[in-house]
């Protein structure tokens, strides 16, 4: 996993916290099937003012109410659980597998030693829904990451990669249903300029008109820090 880019205190309310749903679907890749989300403030010895309605942390995913760390507010990981919540859905038939590195025998990722070429940047889920005809034998969705840091401040062109899906479609020309998780950058602090699907949800429901790409051919560009989803 890469989530180690994403735990420093100082930037849980940053865009780059989005990618953490990295860590969430390989939780759910080796049959776990619950995960807490923390959502509060410090633990009262670790803040003189935490008993008298302190500042709550970074790495809420918004504030109900104002409080010493700022104002009720919603933050860029919010829409993380957005995609992970359309992704899963409520399907007991599903199946979701790492497609890409892959895993080891024993359960691990493979490594850049074993052949993960990207270096841990890049990851591929795959979804199977045994209800369906085809279920068993190709995947109905698909999660694309490209975890490379890319922050807004950089001048730099910012990079892609293109993720060739093809050999797991039924039909390699067949149309598929694209939705972006993305932002300007990494270090973005903003879910105002935090989009899942072309929307916002800066005030906690959706602003803005829904963007849906169609593709077809199996090939799907995704930008350094953005996270893709691909219904067939």
């Amino acid at each position: 996993m890469a989530s180690e880019l994403f735990y420093s205190h100082d930037l849980h309310y940053e865009f780059k916290n989005c990618l953490q749903l990295d860590t969430t679907l390989y939780a759910a890749s080796l049959n776990v099937s619950r995960l807490y989300i923390h959502q509060g403030g410090p633990l009262a010895l670790q803040s003189s003012t935490q008993l008298n309605h302190g500042g709550l942390s970074l790495y809420n995913l918004w504030y109900p109410v104002q409080n010493m760390n700022g104002p009720v507010k919603v933050f860029p990981s919010y829409s993380a659980y957005l995609f992970v919540a359309e992704t899963l859905g409520h399907s007991k038939t599903l199946k979701i597998a790492n497609i890409y590195p892959g895993r080891q025998h024993n359960g691990s990722s493979i490594t850049t030693a074993l052949g993960d070429m990207s270096e841990g940047q890049l990851v591929v889920y795959g979804f199977w829904d045994t209800e369906l005809p085809s279920g068993n034998e190709f995947p109905t969705k698909f999660v694309l990451l490209n975890l490379e840091i890319f922050n807004q401040t950089q001048t730099i062109p910012r990079p892609t990669v293109t993720f060739d899906i093809s050999d797991f479609l039924k039909n390699p020309q067949q149309p598929v249903t694209v939705r972006r998780l993305s932002a300007p950058g990494a270090d973005i602090k903003e879910a105002d300029v935090t989009t899942w699907a072309g929307q916002n949800f800066a005030s906690g429901v959706a602003v803005g008109q829904l963007v849906e790409e169609q593709m077809a051919g199996g090939e799907i560009i995704v930008q350094a820090s953005e996270g893709v989803l691909v219904v067939v």
